[in-house]
């Protein structure tokens, strides 16, 4: 072929791939019915999710909602009026392994399938667990070029499949900062050869950057290492043992490749089942899907060899910070457009929450806030007598004493140079507007186990002394 004719094929192909951006536009919760597909079959046998729907309603979203710039809303707005406000179509609250929330929205019905988006990452992360608990991937510092020729000269030697789990593959392309190219890339006809002419940009492990072509890199790994489709071996290693409720599906590029970064669309209960098996360190009914070991290194926060502390084996870990945050154990799946699996296995909790957009909320910080509350029943109020009797000290990890004391509607908290006193905002929540602070009762059973004290971004949670 002429270099005039490949250049015509090459450009034709580009403006092809282009008129699709322009016609589809932004990507779409429905994208699951715009591309090719390997449909994930619901299981003959499902499993359930136990159920004791015994919360009506959440505190107000004044409560717990985070904006993006980490500033706390203050319109005087129920959850309900928040959520559809902000193009929520549904919201799952598993507690102790029973779902005690359950609401969609705009019409929305529990079976309705959309497109998780980023969601996909986290079960590509965990496939890849799996395979280097068989032995297909050596481990995780396994460099790319064992499995991607391409990737074999220069800085793109270096890169490992650590480095495409953290996102710290220098590779020189980032999501969002050239929106022109993801959208090329999101409706290419062939996603991995896309993949195969990236070039670096920074040595491996000392940048982050987050990239979806990382981890179509990652699926691209799994494939040769597995001797499997992805959309096979996902079935094979997740769908089909956990029973999913509802069919879903895998979206491919139009030479039949997975889209890794991206593709599954499935329903909110069973992304809640895939939240609840990381929850009880990858068992889910006795057997354990993917290797406990590996479950744990999603929620590990730090630095180290360029990693973000907010991000590692494919998992969001920025959530609300309480007290030491890089001690905290809880993280999340996140995907585009506000799509969360948020996993808390401190206080035995997970939230699903899907939506149209994500507007300016931080659905990592204000889902895990939210969580801190108690999920008993609709209306948890304290009796005074109760709030009277936990009157006494207080203390958080670091050793810091409080005053806690409660009168006629009013909490006190007394501190080193002085005291606070707070008015009621809710049964569990109270607040000093001269301040900004806040005072978060931690119950269980009507009985005050502790508070979260909050000012602007710093938290603290005293027990009793």
């Amino acid at each position: 072929m002429s270099m005039n004719k490949i250049f015509f094929a090459v450009t034709c192909a580009s403006i092809l791939t282009s008129c699709r951006m322009l016609i589809y536009n932004a990507p779409d919760i429905t994208d699951h019915r715009l591309f090719h597909k390997k449909v994930l079959d619901k299981s003959d046998n499902p499993s359930h999710i136990a159920r004791d729907i015994r919360v009506n309603e959440i505190p107000d979203e004044q409560l717990w909602a985070i904006s993006k710039n980490h500033e706390s809303y203050v319109t005087p707005m129920s959850a309900d009026e928040f959520m559809k406000s902000i193009g929520t179509l549904s919201l799952t609250i598993i507690k102790n392994d029973t779902i005690v929330f359950e609401r969609y929205y705009k019409g929305r019905k529990p079976e309705e399938i959309q497109t998780v988006f980023s969601i996909t990452k986290s079960f590509v992360s965990a496939l890849t667990g799996i395979a280097i608990a068989e032995g297909k991937i050596k481990s995780i510092d396994q460099p790319v070029s064992d499995f991607i020729p391409e990737f074999s000269k220069g800085m793109l030697a270096k890169i490992t499949i650590q480095h495409l789990l953290n996102m710290t593959s220098g590779l020189n392309e980032a999501d969002y900062k050239n929106t022109v190219k993801l959208g090329l890339f999101y409706y290419a006809k062939d996603q991995n050869k896309m993949v195969r002419k990236l070039k670096s940009r920074y040595e491996p492990g000392t940048h982050f950057q987050y990239s979806s072509m990382s981890t179509q890199l990652l699926g691209m790994c799994l494939e040769k290492a597995t001797g499997s489709l992805l959309q096979d071996y996902f079935r094979e290693k997740i769908w089909d043992p956990m029973g999913m409720e509802f069919s879903g599906s895998f979206s491919l590029d139009r030479r039949g490749h997975a889209k890794a970064f991206g593709g599954i669309a499935t329903t909110p209960i069973d992304l809640a089942k895939f939240g609840l098996m990381y929850l009880h360190d990858g068992k889910w009914n006795g057997k354990q899907i993917v290797p406990e070991d590996w479950v744990k290194l999603s929620s590990v926060r730090d630095t180290l060899n360029g990693r973000s502390s907010a991000y590692g084996n494919c998992f969001w870990q920025d959530t609300y910070p309480l007290e030491d945050a890089i001690h905290k154990t809880d993280f999340l799946a996140g995907g585009y457009r506000g799509q969360i699996i948020y996993v808390n296995p401190e206080n035995n909790t997970v939230i699903v929450r899907t939506g149209v957009r994500e507007k300016e909320v931080h659905w990592g910080r204000s889902l895990s806030k939210l969580a801190l509350f108690p999920f008993e029943n609709a209306k948890t109020t304290v009796p005074n007598d109760q709030l009277t009797a936990s009157s006494g000290w207080y203390k958080n990890k670091f050793g810091k004493r409080m005053s806690f004391s409660y009168a006629e509607g009013k909490v006190v908290i007394g501190k080193e140079n002085g005291s606070t006193e707070f008015q009621a905002s809710s049964p569990l929540t109270f607040e000093n507007k001269s301040t900004g602070e806040k005072v978060m009762l931690h119950l269980r059973r009507n009985r005050v186990l502790g508070f979260i004290l909050e000012k602007g971004r710093e938290s603290y949670y005293f027990s009793k002394d």
